[in-house]
């Protein structure tokens, strides 16, 4: 298997190649595609900053709400142009309310060249894909995720809590990520999707573990989507 680039920042493909060939100097190669990822680490970004924070403490001195972890927020990207993606982010999402969903991409897309790790920009971008573009939704999400994943790896044992504003893009990306990848017919990653999300947040304010429960039980992404 071969590993080539994609267009979009950060992804790579795996490919089966039928075929190679050289013109004019420039390497060419045909094939089937296995898999995609992405590598967040290629792109030569600055991790987000993660800041640990006091947390409500039970008789024994722990950390009452996350068993005895330490609770984080992971900083999102701070700029000198900051105000400016603020606006741009709210404009879009108020542009995907009235179904101006062009105008919205491109927004997100003018927040994202001003600075690529503003995972929430990813987080509505795959939202804004997924029921009709999961795969193109699977790569916003998996690119969020990733640019997240610079900071809080997976050996990551602190929780970020939903109450705190700043944590709440990157545990987008990743419940987005494991319906993305439901819907592509990658039921086990999307099971470990949810469970990092429980992981990070045991509050469980997104509904990750009624959602894993249903992907053990062998219900589909309809079964899930359309329940009440």
């Amino acid at each position: 298997r071969t590993a080539v680039r994609d267009e979009i920042p950060g992804s790579i493909i795996n490919v089966t190649p039928k075929k190679q060939w050289t013109h004019a100097r420039h390497p060419y190669l045909s094939g089937e595609v296995s898999a995609v990822r992405i590598d967040a680490s290629v792109l030569g970004l600055v991790p987000l900053a993660l800041h640990r924070q006091d947390a409500p403490c039970d008789a024994v001195g722990r950390d009452a709400a996350a068993d005895g972890r330490s609770v984080y927020r992971l900083a999102q990207a701070a700029l000198a142009n900051d105000d400016a993606a603020s606006d741009l982010l709210l404009e879009a999402q108020d542009c995907i309310d009235a179904r101006d969903y062009a105008e919205a991409d491109e927004l997100l897309h003018r927040v994202l060249a001003l600075d690529l790790r503003h995972i929430d920009a990813h987080a509505l971008l795959g939202e804004r894909n997924l029921s009709s573009w999961p795969t193109l939704a699977l790569h916003h999400f998996e690119l969020g995720a990733a640019i997240g994943s610079l900071t809080v790896g997976e050996d990551f044992d602190g929780v970020l809590p939903w109450g705190s504003v700043e944590n709440r893009p990157f545990l987008r990306c990743l419940h987005g990520l494991s319906r993305a990848l439901l819907r592509c017919d990658r039921r086990e990653d999307a099971a470990a999707a949810l469970r990092r999300l429980l992981r990070l947040d045991p509050a469980d304010p997104l509904g990750a573990g009624a959602s894993l429960a249903a992907i053990e039980a062998g219900k589909t992404w309809r079964e899930l989507e359309t329940a009440p």
